[in-house]
């Protein structure tokens, strides 16, 4: 566990191992002075979703995806945790499974087949959308703003809907403009190679013995 370790002695138990792989990686974004308990999280992907709010209904923990689940993402109020004053929010993502495959230079194909590939990470935050919506732009209908807004104002009203309406008001939402957007696959595109030089590097130390020494 690295938070009970030093990078000294993480350095050394990695340097005994023979056949190193990564079997879990977590990417986290801060935000600071920005309050994303204002803005609509947007998963066009449908998957399972849990969230806390206080009595105030002001958003404080979002999960995206299933615990079992290879990818989940987690948005909440890390100031609030911390028991600090203002806004700091952040959205981590944890990658396991066939999320980390690639990372180890493996894939798996449509038959079920292994092959060897290039190693690399797979964007976790595709499919998700964060945005303020702006319901006052034309391109929606009026009956359709309503709904939304009422969505916007009670997001647990969500489950109330039936599958192919939820997913019908999630595009809605996602092709909607915004007062306000973040872009976390772009964010994450621009730090991709920084985080698979980091992760390399860990496994490199690794590679540098095949054997177990005393």
């Amino acid at each position: 566990n690295p938070s009970k370790c030093d990078i000294e002695g993480a350095e050394k138990v990695l340097s005994t191992m023979k056949y190193p792989k990564v079997n879990r990686v977590d990417i986290a974004f801060d935000f600071k002075d920005v309050d994303l308990s204002a803005y609509q999280f947007i998963d066009q992907l449908g998957r399972k979703r849990n969230s806390w709010s206080d009595g105030a209904l002001r958003l404080e923990t979002l999960y995206i995806g299933a615990p079992q689940s290879g990818l989940r993402i987690r948005i909440y109020d890390k100031a609030r945790e911390q028991g600090q004053e203002g806004n700091w929010w952040r959205v981590e993502a944890q990658m396991r499974g066939e999320w980390v495959k690639s990372i180890n230079g493996e894939f798996r194909d449509e038959k079920g087949g292994n092959f060897n590939i290039k190693p690399f990470l797979m964007d976790p935050f595709e499919g998700l959308s964060i945005k303020v919506p702006d319901l006052q732009k034309d391109g929606v209908t009026l009956q359709e703003k309503a709904l939304i807004h009422y969505l916007v104002t009670f997001p647990e009203s969500w489950n109330e809907l039936s599958k192919p309406s939820r997913l019908k008001y999630k595009k809605i939402l996602a092709r909607m403009e915004s007062n306000e957007e973040i872009d976390l696959s772009k964010l994450f595109a621009k730090k991709r190679n920084d985080i698979m030089y980091d992760v390399q590097k860990w496994l490199r130390i690794a590679k540098k013995n095949d054997v177990i020494q005393a």
